[in-house]
């Protein structure tokens, strides 16, 4: 896995990755943890905000996070089991976490900070 989930670090070519860059941000982790990184992340793209001064982007919600996890699914050929989905869960929230900590560390709370505070322990379920 790419464990600094960003559109930033990757070049799509039609419609498919093509490469990636920031290569020391490589590594292995097991399918849930990669899944539930990238649901929580798959929007970032790290630009900056518009000359409103509006963001550029923002992170999924809760419900985009889900309905990539449940697309994922689908592709996959099967659903998540409940061990896995457990995984699934704590990769989120440990997502969600660490990157609240690069918002404080960076430019104050943003809103991941906001997400993390309202997660439940069950984030892909209810």
């Amino acid at each position: 896995m790419h464990s600094d989930v960003s559109c930033a670090n990757l070049r799509v070519v039609g419609g498919r990755v093509a490469a990636i860059f920031d290569v020391d941000s490589l590594c292995l982790i097991d399918e849930p943890r990669c899944v539930a990184s990238m649901a929580v992340h798959y929007t970032y793209t790290g630009d900056a905000p518009l000359p409103s001064g509006e963001p550029a982007w923002a992170f999924p919600s809760r419900d985009e996070a889900r309905a990539f996890v449940a697309a994922y699914e689908v592709a996959r050929g099967r659903p998540f089991d409940r061990a896995e989905r457990a995984r699934l869960d704590a990769g989120a929230i440990y997502a969600l976490a660490y990157t609240s900590r690069c918002e404080v560390g960076h430019s104050g709370e943003g809103g991941m900070c906001a997400e993390l505070r309202a997660a439940p322990d069950a984030y892909f379920d209810g």
